[in-house]
């Protein structure tokens, strides 16, 4: 990303954009305002799943972006997996990434790292489903990803 301000431009990764803080959400400093997005190109495989209570437009309880690459072989060669609606900006699952790192997308991969995910997070509590709910269908949102990658 692009930042612009009163002291001029600045580039900052995506990830350093959210602060993980509920008194300043973004890392922006003052007058900062986003300029531009540098989205590069697409490589291996992306999904996004989102779990809501209806199919209105409603904002999700919890989403997930996953993105998968894969080399010789099948082997996962790199593993992003992102959750929305469980902390205070997107939360990474590095360990979950760990996991996928080198393996085959098969059925026990997929298993292991799907029962596992929920470990990682700890959902905000909300007055809609409790955060062990939210831990479970961090799992299936994981399951449903991984399998329609397969």
């Amino acid at each position: 990303m692009r930042l612009i301000g009163p002291n001029g431009g600045r580039p900052l990764p995506l990830k350093e954009l959210f602060t993980q803080s509920g008194k300043k959400s973004l890392s922006l400093k003052p007058g900062e305002i986003l300029e531009e997005v540098l989205v590069p190109p697409p490589s291996g495989k992306t999904v996004y799943l989102k779990w809501r209570l209806r199919d209105a437009l409603e904002f999700p309880l919890i989403g997930l972006a996953l993105h998968l690459e894969t080399g010789t072989g099948g082997k996962i060669q790199q593993a992003k997996v992102i959750f929305t609606g469980v902390g205070p900006g997107p939360v990474e699952t590095l360990e979950t990434e760990k996991m996928l790192m080198g393996g085959l997308l098969d059925a026990g991969l997929i298993e292991k790292v799907s029962s596992h995910v929920g470990n990682e997070l700890s959902p905000m509590r909300t007055s809609m489903v409790s955060p062990a709910y939210k831990r479970q269908m961090a799992g299936i949102l994981l399951k449903q990803a991984l399998d329609q990658m397969c």
